[in-house]
């Protein structure tokens, strides 16, 4: 049960990554398009990766969470 957590942990956040990756050449394109006159606004802002670092520590908060869980179950009684 461990394994299989944390491999989706790491498979879902290898996605974020990915997308992540994706946005930025995205953004490095429309940025020289522009001409650096001012009129495009990044898609990747400090926002976006402050959010993405919060989501991370809750998915392996929550990941952790459930495999102590799983290792010592509470006892019924």
């Amino acid at each position: 049960m461990a394994a299989a957590l944390v491999g989706l942990f790491i498979f879902l956040n290898w996605q974020v990554m990915d997308f992540v990756g994706k946005a930025l050449q995205q953004d490095a394109k429309l940025l020289a398009a522009s001409q650096f006159n001012g009129v495009y606004k990044a898609l990747i802002t400090p926002e976006v990766v402050m959010a993405l670092i919060t989501a991370t520590a809750v998915q392996l908060g929550a990941a952790i969470i459930t495999i102590v869980g799983y290792l010592f179950p509470k006892p019924r009684g």
